[in-house]
């Protein structure tokens, strides 16, 4: 069960580019558990899911994707 969720305007991509400047992003990013990215867009949000304010965010189970290396959402 996800214990620590973090909303953010920047996509997992972008985070992980700004971490290997930034050192303090990636070790947000390795603690918490579930990431919910990408910029809210108005026009999108009528096709908001149940933790996203706009269509084109992603909810994404950090734990699962670092462990397989590639983004997988959690559902």
């Amino acid at each position: 069960m996800p214990h620590i969720v973090c909303y953010s305007g920047y996509t997992l991509e972008a985070l992980r580019k700004k971490a290997a400047g930034q050192p303090s992003i990636g070790e947000v990013l390795d603690d918490i558990d579930i990431l919910i990215d990408g910029a809210y867009v108005e026009s999108l949000s009528s096709s908001a899911g149940l933790w996203t304010g706009s269509g084109n965010q992603r909810v994404i189970d950090i734990k699962r994707t670092r462990a397989g290396d590639k983004i997988v959402l959690y559902s």
